[in-house]
């Protein structure tokens, strides 16, 4: 069910607290899977009963990838029958659909895979995250190829706004950024996306990290505050999952951690930080 910006800047919630508003979303709860686990939507029902309060699909690309994807097209597909066969009531969870640019495009065409990509999952997804982080993404954050990577961001929020505008219905679109130390996202805070999907590093591009609260800080306040912060690297227990919330970020991703750990972890970390809620309500009363 979506909220307004004005009942979400309104109504922040506690860190531990169950329901929390996000880029216009009302989630049930702040633990999400990050994408890369489910790349074909196949295994949703599978995830439904794992605890998160969102799910996010993906990385799809326009059209298939061997070994990796089955294309944006084939992943919406099977979103839709999912959600045709799910339980009328059931809320749990969100879904998200990552996209990516096909790698074997030139990289001025990244902005045309993506609105590909949004155009054949605008009618699934509760959220669209454009990810920049992965492989295919890296030669756009070559200090050389600013201005194709800005003309991709800038395309992805003038399609947003024509389709929500076709299709009266809006759909939040976030982006997955490495963010280093010192990094600046003055283009995502200047374009106002909905969201960032903070994935840290502590200087290469493939070694993401548990960032120190004050970092996750400094990135909510450049943020701020049009775009919220979903922090999505180097969560392993509980206590990593409350520092990021603590530090500001609205909701958090499990990937790695969920792999190893299964659906107990998801659990655990949702009674913890529910038990943390009751504290600080007894504490308040």
């Amino acid at each position: 069910m979506g909220v307004s910006a004005e009942a979400e800047a309104r109504e922040p919630g506690c860190v531990t607290c169950g329901r929390v508003a996000a880029f216009g979303l009302d989630f049930p709860g702040r633990v999400g899977l990050g994408a890369g686990y489910d790349r074909s939507g196949e295994r949703l029902a599978e995830l439904e009963g794992a605890g998160f309060a969102f799910v996010e699909l993906g990385t799809a690309t326009p059209e298939p990838l061997a070994g990796h994807n089955p294309g944006v097209e084939a992943l919406a597909s099977a979103v839709m029958r999912y959600r045709a066969r799910r339980a009328p009531g059931r809320s749990r969870p969100l879904i998200g659909v990552s996209l990516g640019r096909q790698p074997q495009h030139r990289l001025c065409d990244a902005g045309r895979d993506f609105e590909i990509g949004m155009q054949c999952a605008w009618a699934c997804a509760d959220y669209l995250a454009i990810n920049l982080s992965g492989p295919a993404a890296q030669p756009l954050h070559a200090p050389d190829r600013g201005g194709e990577l800005l003309a991709a961001l800038e395309d992805v929020r003038v399609q947003q706004e024509r389709r929500a505008a076709s299709t009266a219905r809006r759909v939040p679109v976030l982006v997955k950024y490495p963010v280093f130390p010192g990094s600046r996202l003055d283009r995502i805070r200047a374009l106002r996306f909905d969201g960032l999907i903070a994935v840290f590093a502590d200087g290469s591009e493939r070694s993401y990290v548990y960032a120190a609260q004050p970092d996750v800080a400094r990135v909510v306040q450049a943020l701020a505050p049009s775009t919220a912060l979903v922090a999505g690297s180097g969560i392993r227990d509980a206590a990593d999952a409350v520092g990021y919330l603590n530090a500001g970020a609205r909701l958090v991703q499990l990937h790695r951690a969920y792999v190893e750990q299964g659906a107990a972890l998801v659990h655990r970390i949702n009674r913890e930080l529910a038990s943390a809620a009751g504290n600080a309500a007894a504490l308040s009363s």
